[in-house]
């Protein structure tokens, strides 16, 4: 769990696993990203800036300036990644 004062930049990053058919891909190049944050209730709370580190090692960072109007309480992160390659 993190946790994160309302107000303040959220900015936090990590890796992120995925799995294509039940096979995990070691390797995210070539694959955009966008991440929101969200309620328990499913509301949308905020779109994220989302920003590879390192694709290749599947590092991203998750990112918003301002947090003021953030409602307290749990949340959960939504990250969407797109295979470029995949048309």
């Amino acid at each position: 769990m993190y946790q994160h004062k309302r107000g303040d930049t959220f900015n936090m990053s990590g890796q992120v696993d995925v799995t294509d058919n039940g096979i995990a891909v070691p390797d995210l190049t070539g694959w955009t990203g966008s991440a929101q944050i969200r309620t328990l209730d499913d509301v949308l709370v905020s779109d994220l800036e989302f920003t590879w580190l390192n694709a290749a090692t599947r590092t991203c960072k998750l990112y918003k300036l301002s947090t003021q109007a953030w409602p307290v309480g749990m949340a959960e992160i939504d990250i969407q990644l797109v295979n470029s390659s995949i048309s």
